[in-house]
């Protein structure tokens, strides 16, 4: 795919193995200037934002939840996956708190090093 897009911009030198930006009028090529004229700067940024949400939501593990799309239900998925996310972390820091004051209620019979443990986690 990377290819065929090089490909409209660039020819490929075979013998010295370098892309080389086609010139104008050459395979009907309009020119670098002509092709940057058919994008608003609007429509990169939109774009580029939209690539950061989604590196930013696969980064997070949500590879399957995140299908290419902006529609509301694809959105709608991400945020209740968010939400539970937050919750089950709440959680999990309530029980481990709960864990710390326990071990430092049985002083005797907890090691330090368990004290700690539960304290990082």
């Amino acid at each position: 795919a990377l290819r065929q897009r090089i490909k409209q911009v660039a020819s490929y030198d075979k013998n010295t193995q370098i892309w080389t930006t086609k010139s104008i009028g050459f395979e009907d090529f309009p020119g670098v200037e002509a092709l940057g004229r058919r994008f608003s700067p609007e429509g990169v940024a939109a774009f580029e934002t939209s690539r950061a949400a989604h590196r930013r939501l696969c980064d997070m593990g949500m590879h399957t939840l995140y299908s290419g799309s902006s529609s509301v239900p694809s959105v709608g998925a991400a945020m209740v996956y968010l939400t539970c996310a937050v919750n089950a972390a709440r959680e999990r820091k309530s029980k481990m708190s709960k864990m710390v004051e326990h071990a430092k209620a049985l002083k005797g019979s907890t090691k330090p090093t368990q004290i700690a443990l539960y304290e990082m986690a």
